[in-house]
């Protein structure tokens, strides 16, 4: 059987050549559609929001291993409960690592306690001095501990400076 074969209306396709022309078409569209959805979503940004990028900063500090609460018996850190003896400046530039002049988000923090008196040092990221010029301060309520010991309810000050997230 011939597959292009000439006739009185003109050349005719048929066979396998028509079949890989039509499958040649297919694969290219299937290939090209491909190609780009991934060039889409490989080009495509998840927007935050200022507020949003604040709050993880600073839950970071709060709920995560930086100064809170360690039971060694479980493995587990205790969001909002602070431990004194880990609220310390070494603590601190281990778990937020910043140069003197980053341009990422600046803190100072200090410990208070029921009656909003201080009870710990104020410590500050390296960067504070640098680029904090306009920190607005915020107190979170936490739960003191000293070692293993319930020392009562407190709050932490933190005074940041978004100056990283402008």
């Amino acid at each position: 059987m011939k597959s292009l074969r000439n006739n009185k209306k003109g050349f005719e396709l048929s066979g396998y050549p028509f079949m890989f022309f039509f499958l040649s078409i297919f694969l290219i569209t299937v290939a090209s559609t491909t190609l780009w959805t991934k060039q889409a979503i490989a080009d495509s940004q998840v927007g935050v929001s200022d507020e949003t990028a604040q709050s993880i900063a600073k839950m970071k500090f709060i709920t995560g291993s930086c100064f809170t609460k360690y039971d060694p018996l479980i493995q587990r850190y205790y969001g909002g409960e602070i431990s004194i003896g880990k609220f310390t400046q070494a603590n601190l530039d281990e778990c937020y690592k910043v140069s003197y002049n980053s341009d990422e988000e600046c803190f100072k923090f200090t410990l208070l306690d029921g009656r909003k008196k201080e009870i710990a040092k104020s410590i500050q990221t390296k960067n504070y001095q640098l680029k904090c010029l306009n920190p607005k301060a915020e107190l979170r309520p936490v739960q003191l501990w000293d070692n293993d010991k319930l020392i009562g309810r407190g709050y932490i000050k933190i005074e940041e400076n978004n100056y990283g997230f402008k």
